[in-house]
């Protein structure tokens, strides 16, 4: 028998030409990077979520939070790295 290692799971977005976004969530991770096509990370969220990119490269989408109750809402992930709440 073997197991993986215990690890945040993480969903991957293009976020533009040369961009990318990588989010993870678990073992204390809920954060969502911008990266450049040279790997380093150019901006960083406190959220976690099914993001989607517009074509402005602004990306925003459900947060999946997986807490009881749960404040998940409709996230904007503004260009300063804070967040712009949707619906809840």
């Amino acid at each position: 028998m073997s197991a993986t290692s215990p690890a945040p799971t993480g969903r991957k977005a293009i976020a533009g030409p040369g961009q990318f976004l990588i989010g993870s969530q678990g073992y204390g991770a809920f954060t969502t990077g911008r990266f450049g096509r040279d790997g380093a990370e150019t901006a960083r969220w406190a959220s976690h979520g099914a993001m989607l990119v517009d074509k402005n490269g602004s990306a925003s989408g459900p947060e999946l939070e997986n807490r009881l109750p749960s404040r998940s809402c409709f996230r904007r992930l503004a260009p300063d790295n804070s967040l712009v709440d949707g619906r809840r």
